[in-house]
């Protein structure tokens, strides 16, 4: 993502309201799980992709992270 993509993303998101924002963490959170189950390997419990498995998790716990933060009232990032 480039810096004015994700500029313009920071700004929307700036906009929401503590609700909205709180829902779309969530919802973000939860989308994430799903992509990252193509990860794994169809049928068994071994992983096909460790490296994205971990950038996958690395995400979650950041937005998971936020998300608290909106929860608490406290500040996360960007603000």
């Amino acid at each position: 993502m480039n810096a004015s993509v994700y500029d313009k993303e920071i700004e929307a998101y700036g906009k929401l309201s503590h609700t909205e924002r709180i829902q779309w963490l969530a919802g973000l959170a939860h989308e994430l799980t799903i992509y990252a189950r193509d990860t794994y390997e169809i049928g068994t419990e071994d992983v096909c992709d460790p490296k994205r498995l971990r950038g996958f998790n690395e995400l979650s716990h950041r937005v998971i992270g936020q998300l608290r933060h909106e929860i608490d009232g406290t500040r996360g990032y960007p603000r």
